[in-house]
């Protein structure tokens, strides 16, 4: 799919990916977009290549915020999948000047928390659940990062780190804070100013497309995409689709400007 170019200067836009996960999931994603856009795709704190430890949306969004505006990126498109879109709320509440518009996809919003999410939150049965399936999944992460980065090497080096145990555990921190915070940001979605897509998967079992829907509904001016036959990961499953509505984000902040 050939996406048209974007007028006027080059925008800045920031990929923030999932829960867990690396910045290559953006690969293909990136890949369509157009050539004037400045593009970041940072791993987070806690997973792929960053040091830091995980922490929590606010945190997250606060050391998100401090990076763009050291880079001059400020104010940035955020575009964020999953808990990343807890991440982007965050930002967006707590420093409007600094984005100019959200894209959350298959993001973090009212209804979200599932049973599931407090059980893997929990004392004791959390870790020793999150630590085991992330253990059987290991060979599929192998395959998954072949795909996506191609270089052994880098692959090697983030299996590494998985096998230290520092995803799973930053996937238990993100966990809980995820329960702890996102009461508060679902609280003050009103106040959100800056131009907004939501986009959902009609198959999406991890956040249900219901919470898409209030995220639009509750968002000024907010655009929901429902995407027919599209599950949770959207970058992976849909990407002409992510593509599209971040060029038809920024087309829509440039006029507005």
């Amino acid at each position: 799919m050939s996406l048209p170019r974007v007028p006027n200067r080059p925008v800045s836009v920031v990929l923030l990916h999932g829960q867990p996960g690396t910045s290559e999931v953006w690969t293909q994603v990136l890949a369509r977009l157009p050539s004037d856009v400045l593009v970041t795709a940072p791993d987070r704190p806690g997973y792929g290549r960053n040091p830091a430890p995980a922490t929590g949306l606010g945190d997250n969004a606060e050391r998100l915020v401090g990076e763009l505006r050291s880079h001059g990126r400020t104010p940035a498109l955020v575009v964020a999948h999953s808990w990343a879109g807890g991440i982007a709320l965050a930002l967006a509440e707590r420093h409007p000047e600094a984005v100019g518009g959200l894209a959350l996809l298959g993001s973090l919003g009212p209804g979200a928390v599932l049973v599931f999410d407090r059980v893997l939150a929990a004392p004791f049965l959390g870790p020793a659940l999150v630590a085991s399936a992330f253990y059987l999944a290991a060979p599929l992460a192998r395959r998954r990062l072949r795909r996506l980065v191609g270089d052994e090497s880098e692959v090697e080096q983030i299996l590494a780190a998985n096998r230290r145990g520092r995803a799973w555990r930053s996937f238990v921190v993100e966990q809980r804070a995820m329960l702890l915070e996102l009461p508060g940001l679902v609280a003050r979605l009103s106040d959100i100013r800056a131009p907004t897509v939501v986009v959902a998967g009609e198959r999406d079992r991890l956040v249900p497309p219901a919470t898409a829907r209030a995220l639009a509904a509750a968002i000024p001016g907010a655009d929901l995409r429902t995407l027919v036959g599209v599950g949770h990961d959207l970058p992976l499953e849909a990407p002409d689709a992510v593509a599209a509505a971040v060029v038809d984000l920024i087309a829509r902040v440039e006029a507005a400007r």
